[in-house]
């Protein structure tokens, strides 16, 4: 698998390739909260032939269900029920898959449906930010597979 990274990725991978060379670990864990980091990560690590096992860790959430996180803490009100916004679209996509939907439109369809009827996040009109969904949606199906075992 072939994965195209932006800019934010290869800072990402910059700083970590970086860590890893100066600390040599044989395990890395990282939170499954954020799965295309972590598969372009595996996949630098596959490329280099750094021999790192990867472990990618369950995300652990707030009691409203928002991911734990450095960046999250800092969120306000508006900022925090945006991002809860787009949690539940990205869960309504994996309820779906989870449960046999496999027609792309309809899952997609489903999240966006959530997203452009919550807090000041819609997607209407805006494919570039349709086809990173739809991204997401696939990446969520392969994560495990990548990083685990």
């Amino acid at each position: 698998m072939r994965l195209v990274t932006g800019s934010i990725n290869s800072g990402v991978l910059t700083v970590v390739a970086k860590l890893f060379g100066a600390v040599g670990p044989d395990i890395a864990v990282f939170g499954r909260k954020d799965a295309q980091q972590c598969l372009v990560i595996a996949q630098m690590v596959e490329d280099l032939k750094m021999g790192i096992r990867l472990i990618d860790g369950p995300t652990i959430r707030e009691p409203d269900g928002l991911a734990m996180s450095s960046r999250n803490r800092y969120l306000d009100k508006a900022e925090r029920a945006r991002a809860l916004c787009l949690s539940g679209a990205l869960a309504s996509g994996r309820g779906l898959l989870a449960a046999g939907e496999r027609r792309r439109e309809k899952i997609v369809g489903t999240a966006e449906h959530r997203l452009d009827h919550g807090p000041g996040v819609g997607l209407a009109g805006q494919d570039d930010h349709r086809d990173q969904l739809v991204a997401v949606l696939d990446l969520g199906q392969q994560v495990d597979s990548v990083l685990v075992g």
